[in-house]
Formats: structure tokens, C-alpha cells, sequence
């Protein structure tokens, strides 16, 4: 009577214990199905706890036969891990990502796969806020941190596990490269796409160092060509032209990559930019090509050509037509009230009067 009370006793105990089981795979608590961490992706809901850490969100495709299936599962809430980190420089995988491979000791911090035999590695995708820890690109050494949002990514592509560096707590060994990085352009002058830039403005380049000038001024061609000193202000190395830029003019300049720092650095940015200069102020007579300006202390502005070859002064009154009369040449003029003015050429020099 006491064995088959017992017996029953038995049987009881087993068919309630398989009802648990079978109750907490309804509700999809993993804890039956968690051992340290290790889960099977396939039987995991949103909002299980896996090593304190929540599960958001879980992918496992439709057709989920085998064990070697792909999954991403992703997680909210923090862990503490040690490991060895490293700043990748153009990696032909990662190209320029900071990674960390956890040590075996914390590995059993994070949640893992049941069929994910990978080493335990991830990225940080919060690559700036990591590089002012870590440093730039090649720096690597251990530490240990608190990430969060760790998300696991078993494909069979090329990807890998990803997690958001909250705080460094300490940083053994670090081995710190040390920048390099090329000179950055901060602006030109005149600006790019600037229209009626005045004819006696400067050109140049300004850069977030101190520059070789002569370097610079090797690599920058002005299309069309302007003759003129090089000169360095400020940290803006630029041309003043020797004559005025042409009027209604369209310049380009361009940088050659090439140009180099004071620090030893190299510029590999080619660039360009135009801008147009100002047209001249003719209030009678446009489509004229303006020449330079001439005796500007007799009130001549300046000479220029119409689209027929006749010549034409401009005056600080009015413009008027070049009519050659022996050894000067006499102006048809709008003066209000009737004048004429003469031109003539002296020694290269221009002259003008009135009568």
C-alpha cells in the first residue's frame, strides 16, 4: 500500500514538473530553456530577460530546420565585459571600425547562441564617441567597459555582433597611434559661385594649418591665367593680381592634391571652384570689351571696343564715340550741353580736354 502510494506520489510529481516546462515554453519565459546564457533563438520571445539583459527584437526565418540557422537578436540593458579593443585602419572587412574581442573570463556576461561557435567579438557603433576613448585609427589595448543595446548577428554573410559603448571604466596597456591626418581646406576667396567679385579682389585658399605657400602655389592653376605675387596672411596663402581681373569674367582655380603642411603633411583633396567678376558700367554702350583703366585724374574711366571695331571712352559723365581727326581724336559725346572732348596718346599715357 506505502509503494504504490508512493508510486503515484511519483508520477504526480513528474506530470506537474512536465506542466511547468510546458507552461513556461507557452509564455515564453527561456529560463527552462537558458543554460549561462546559452539560448536557442527559436524558442525566445520580445521582452524575455536573458543575463539581465531584455530581448527587443529576435529574427529567425520562416524555415528554422537544423541547428545552424541564422538569427539576429537584439538586447537592451548593460553588461560589463574586459577584453582588448581595436581602432582598424582601412581594413578590407571592417575598413575603419573599432572592435572588441571579450575575454573568456566576462564572455558569460553577454547571451549567446546555442550553434554560435564564433570567437566572442563585437563592433561599437557609436564609432565617434569611442575613438575620443580609444583613439584613432590603429590604437588598440584592453579595457574594461559597460556597453548596452548588444545585439547578436549570426548570417552567413559578412557581419558581425554590434554594441553601444556606454562608459570606460579602466584601460590597460593602451598603445595609442598617434593622428596623422592630411590638411583640410576651410575656404577660398572670392567664394565659390560668386558673381560681380570686384576686379582688383585677391585670390586664395585657407587651410586648418600652417601651409608650405610656395607648395600651394604650385599646386593651384587659375584658368584664365593671373599674374601676381604669393602671399601668406593669417593662414590665407593667396595671389594679388598685378592688373585687374577681366570684367564679366568667369575664373576658375584649381587644386592639384599634393600641396604640404609645415608638420609634414600631405594634401590629397583635389578641388575647384569659379566665380565671376564684375561687369563693366557702361550705361550707353554694352557688349563692350573693356580695356584697362586710364588717367583716372582726368575723368577718363576708361577705353573700350564695340562689336564693330569702333573705340569708345567713358568718362566719369557720359560715354561717348572715338572719331580720329589728324594727330587727336575727338570724341561724339552726350554731354548736355554740347561739348566735345579730345583724347590723345603721349608716351604711352593718355590725355583729356575739353572745347
Amino acid at each position: 500500500m506505502n509503494k504504490r502510494l508512493a508510486a503515484l506520489i511519483l508520477v504526480a510529481s513528474i506530470v506537474v514538473m512536465a506542466a511547468g516546462y510546458v507552461i513556461n515554453i507557452f509564455n515564453g519565459n527561456p529560463e527552462a530553456l537558458i543554460t549561462n546564457g546559452v539560448f536557442d533563438a527559436r524558442e525566445i520571445q520580445i521582452g524575455d530577460t536573458i543575463l539581465n539583459m531584455k530581448v527587443t527584437q529576435a529574427e529567425v526565418p520562416d524555415n528554422r530546420e537544423g541547428n545552424d540557422y541564422p538569427a539576429v537578436v537584439m538586447f537592451s540593458g548593460k553588461a560589463t565585459v574586459t577584453g582588448s579593443y581595436y581602432h582598424h585602419k582601412e581594413d578590407p572587412f571592417l575598413d575603419h571600425e573599432i572592435s572588441f574581442t571579450v575575454d573568456e573570463d566576462s564572455a558569460q556576461n553577454l547571451p549567446r547562441l546555442k550553434h554560435d561557435e564564433r570567437s566572442l567579438w563585437f563592433c561599437l557603433t557609436n564609432h565617434d564617441e569611442a575613438e575620443m576613448e580609444f583613439g584613432p585609427p590603429g590604437s588598440e589595448g584592453k579595457a574594461k567597459i559597460i556597453i548596452d543595446d548588444y545585439t547578436i548577428r549570426y548570417e552567413p554573410t559578412e557581419t558581425w555582433n554590434t554594441a553601444r559603448l556606454v562608459k570606460v571604466i579602466e584601460k590597460i596597456g593602451t598603445i595609442v597611434q598617434q593622428r596623422v591626418a592630411e590638411p583640410i581646406v576651410l575656404g577660398v576667396e572670392p567664394q565659390d559661385g560668386a558673381v560681380d567679385v570686384s576686379r582688383n579682389s585677391r585670390i586664395g585658399i585657407r587651410f586648418d594649418r600652417p601651409m608650405n605657400y610656395g607648395s600651394v602655389a604650385q599646386h593651384l592653376i587659375i584658368v584664365p591665367a593671373v599674374a601676381g605675387p604669393w602671399h601668406e596672411d593669417g593662414g590665407l596663402i593667396y595671389i594679388q593680381p598685378v592688373e585687374p581681373l577681366r570684367p564679366g569674367q568667369k575664373y576658375t582655380v584649381i587644386l592639384a592634391s599634393g600641396a604640404t603642411s609645415q608638420d609634414g603633411n600631405t594634401s590629397t583633396v583635389a578641388m575647384s571652384w569659379s566665380f565671376e567678376t564684375e561687369e563693366p558700367q557702361y550705361r550707353h554702350l554694352p557688349a563692350l570689351r573693356d580695356l584697362e583703366p586710364i588717367q583716372a585724374l582726368t575723368g577718363v574711366r576708361a577705353l573700350a571696343f564695340g562689336l564693330n571695331g569702333e573705340m569708345y571712352v567713358s568718362t566719369d559723365q557720359e560715354v561717348g564715340q572715338v572719331l580720329s581727326s589728324g594727330s587727336t581724336m575727338n570724341i561724339n559725346n552726350y554731354l548736355p550741353d554740347g561739348g566735345r572732348l579730345k583724347i590723345w596718346l603721349l608716351m604711352g599715357k593718355a590725355g583729356c580736354g575739353s572745347s
